[in-house]
């Protein structure tokens, strides 16, 4: 060989070799700087800060397309469904910058907006809401109620429905992608671990080393029980039930990696008394700060595409909520615990 350019193939695999040496070290600092910026919160040094923000912004940025998965985890294409047409799934969305999208219906430019905006809970036609930064809990009062007629979705107002109930009550708020009561069903049968068995899978997804791949991460939710549907609600532009739970996997990935690091690692995922979330939890609570974070920065556009989760439809699950959170008209509320569809936690996950 001396003297001689090694083969092309031989090159190739040297290049491979130092590419995951790049991404395993970029991963391990990004792990790190993440752990100490959350951990010491508002004491973290500004070093560390800067450190762990410039890491993770370059793990965004560069995270490519592997499979079905697009750059940036679709970033773009769920901002600019949410300023432009939310249940639209024809629009999408590009980078233009560091801080912006610019979004297109059917190659058609319709503007531009920022790449994160804090998002509002549409508390009149969703099972939503949250605590305002004075301690005041808001929402979870939506008038409207969905139910089940004839074979078909409707949304009816709670006087309407008390007055001459009609039909079969699915859950509080509008009907939406997973309204249907087989999805539902789903939710209450898993519901003692799929937050903690959706967590193992959302970290071989999304992790700095994941697989990336949207279509293997819902193959992998499907194996193991979680049979969301994937018909499309009301037109072929619009979302799945389990779209709506890819969108918000990876809505948390981009917005709230600091928050859920530890969870995304394998550091522990345990749920119990530590994953109440009604209030501000304390900076050494991974769990229940990363709960917080999903609800904070990702429930609004979760709630609008799905309608249907555990709390609107009556279903006490794996995260303790206040009892006032519980739609009294939930398809399962008021249920006995023995009484629920239940399905065994999966031995492999």
């Amino acid at each position: 060989m001396c003297g001689r350019a090694a083969p092309a193939n031989v090159h190739a695999m040297a290049v491979m070799a130092r590419r995951r040496r790049c991404s395993a070290a970029s991963g391990a600092a990004l792990v790190v700087a993440a752990c100490l910026a959350s951990a010491l919160g508002a004491r973290a040094p500004d070093v560390v800060r800067q450190a762990s923000s410039r890491l993770l912004a370059s793990w965004r940025r560069n995270t490519k397309s592997r499979g079905t998965c697009g750059k940036g985890f679709f970033q773009c294409n769920r901002q600019c469904r949410w300023h432009y047409d939310f249940f639209d799934r024809s629009i999408e969305g590009r980078r233009s910058d560091s801080k912006s999208c610019e979004c297109f219906r059917d190659g058609m430019f319709l503007g531009s907006c920022a790449l994160f905006s804090p998002k509002t809970f549409d508390t009149k036609h969703t099972w939503s809401g949250g605590v305002e930064p004075s301690g005041k809990r808001f929402g979870f009062d939506s008038d409207e109620i969905c139910v089940e007629l004839g074979g078909q979705l409707r949304t009816v107002s709670r006087l309407e429905f008390e007055r001459q109930p009609l039909g079969k009550p699915l859950h509080c708020g509008a009907c939406a992608a997973c309204s249907r009561a087989e999805d539902i069903e789903v939710l209450a049968r898993t519901r003692g671990w799929i937050t903690d068995v959706m967590t193992g899978l959302s970290t071989k997804f999304a992790a700095p080393l994941g697989h990336h791949n949207v279509t293997k991460l819902a193959e992998d939710l499907h194996a193991v029980g979680f049979t969301l549907s994937n018909d499309k609600w009301r037109g072929a532009n619009r979302a799945s039930c389990m779209e709506c739970w890819m969108d918000n996997i990876m809505c948390d990935v981009m917005t709230c990696w600091e928050s859920c690091w530890a969870k995304l690692v394998k550091l522990g995922r345990r749920l119990g008394p530590d994953s109440y979330i009604d209030r501000d939890p304390a900076w050494w609570n991974i769990h229940a700060k990363c709960l917080m974070c999903d609800e904070m920065k990702c429930g609004a556009e979760f709630i609008q595409c799905a309608g249907a989760n555990r709390r609107s439809s009556g279903i006490v699950s794996d995260i303790p909520r206040p009892r006032e959170q519980q739609c009294v008209y939930g398809m399962y509320f008021g249920v006995p615990a023995a009484d629920l569809p239940t399905s065994a936690r999966p031995t492999k996950a």
